[in-house]
């Protein structure tokens, strides 16, 4: 068979990420997904790869609820090569660590789980785009990867000897290697800030 449409209605399902995430294992309330795949030919005409073309995956757990829709093609200099994008319609910011891919820094994601200490969003987009193997696209010219993030309700505490930053209403931005927390607002201490701006250029 050199194709097909791949259908999945599923609920409490696990998926496994092995050296994608630092927990591989994400557990999902539900699962839908529509999908086509193919079998690409090389120029001999026999099969050297395999091409998804995912029509829309909606998944939902305790930690956030959304859909993506994309492409994913074997080949590329290894893992392969992908162009999605999507939406989160409710995420626990508390949580963004856990599912920060292990090609990101280290650092950078051990300051992301000790210093947002609370907050949710209703709009996360993202896009991921090029090959995997350039992952995070540090180079412009390489693929694109962007995570933006309307956070509410937010608890950020930038150093362990610092005060925290409550209330925080905030645009969180995970470009390329680094990120950017732009705040409307928020408290210190029980006095009102205006607008602020934390911002990590790149974390390596």
């Amino acid at each position: 068979q050199s194709g097909g449409r791949l259908v999945i209605a599923g609920r409490k399902s696990v998926l496994s990420f092995p050296g994608l995430f630092a927990e591989p294992d994400v557990p999902l309330e539900a699962v839908e997904a529509r999908a086509d795949w193919r079998l690409r030919s090389g120029p001999d005409g026999a099969p050297d790869g395999v091409v998804f073309e995912i029509d829309s995956l909606r998944f939902a757990n305790a930690d956030a609820a959304g859909e993506l829709s994309g492409r994913y093609e074997s080949g590329g200099k290894g893992i392969g090569l992908i162009d999605l994008s999507g939406r989160l319609s409710r995420a626990d910011a508390t949580r963004v660590a856990r599912y920060m891919p292990l090609r990101l820094s280290a650092g950078l994601r051990g300051w992301v789980e000790r210093a947002i200490v609370a907050g949710r969003s209703d709009d996360v987009r993202f896009v991921l785009r090029g090959d995997l193997e350039d992952f995070p696209y540090r180079n412009p010219g390489s693929g694109d990867f962007r995570i933006e993030a309307a956070l509410r309700d937010a608890t950020l505490r930038y150093a362990p000897d610092w005060p925290a930053i409550e209330a925080i209403r905030a645009r969180l931005l995970f470009e390329r290697g680094g990120m950017e927390i732009a705040a409307e607002s928020g408290q210190l201490s029980g006095v009102t800030l205006g607008a602020t701006r934390a911002t990590i250029a790149e974390y390596r």
